[in-house]
């Protein structure tokens, strides 16, 4: 099974209010406006946005393409002026990249457009989906809990608090202490008939577990 385990330092650096920035930066939205939006919650800006762009006779299919090809842009631009390496880069979703061991001082680009960490995360585990689907899910380890992307993790289920100590073992290569969180961990998750991750059969993942050396 393809499982990979990544211990260290991960940044996950996002552009703040990507799109709106994008917009300013292009001088589609005045600076009045710009400024009145990052003020607002997320409901009335979009709904003020939506006045500006009919007002300005730009269509929802123009703003989107625009904005799909500014932010790659963008995020290919910082990756570059930060020199990181592939193995530097964990991932890219949208105007958010996973940083692996290394610390980008190059944040602002124009006039408008910034990067920040959002989150800090001590390791990560990416597994498939399942057995015939390949598509990979990925557990980032934070300090109080743990991040999914590609599924939807239950933080209610009986063996959440578990799997987070067990990632905690992983993480610090504590041997002796992860097989034994395994252990309680596997029969935590035969008592429960709900899956722990929405899309992942619970018996799959005991297996990714099983199979990862520490």
């Amino acid at each position: 099974m393809d499982v990979r385990v990544v211990n260290g330092k991960i940044l996950e650096m996002d552009m703040q209010s990507a799109g709106l920035s994008v917009l300013r930066e292009l001088g589609h939205i005045s600076e009045e406006l710009y400024m009145d939006l990052r003020e607002g919650d997320k409901l009335s800006r979009n709904i003020i946005l939506g006045k500006a762009m009919i007002d300005n006779k730009i269509n929802d299919i123009e703003v989107s393409k625009i904005l799909d090809i500014e932010v790659k842009r963008y995020v290919n631009t910082f990756i570059m002026e930060n020199k990181l390496k592939p193995e530097n880069v964990l991932e890219v979703a949208k105007d958010a990249v996973f940083v692996y061991k290394a610390t980008p001082k190059k944040l602002k680009f124009g006039n408008y457009i910034r990067f920040r960490c959002k989150e800090r995360y001590f390791g990560m585990v990416e597994f498939p989906v399942s057995e015939t689907n390949n598509n990979k899910i990925k557990l980032y380890k934070r300090f109080t809990g743990i991040n999914i992307r590609g599924a939807k993790l239950d933080l209610d289920h009986p063996a959440y608090y578990t799997l987070l100590a067990m990632m905690s073992a992983l993480i610090d290569k504590d041997t002796k202490r992860y097989f034994k969180l395994l252990k309680e961990f596997i029969k935590v998750m035969k008592a429960c008939k709900a899956n722990l991750i929405n899309s992942v059969d619970n018996e799959h993942l005991m297996n990714v577990f099983k199979t990862i050396n520490v």
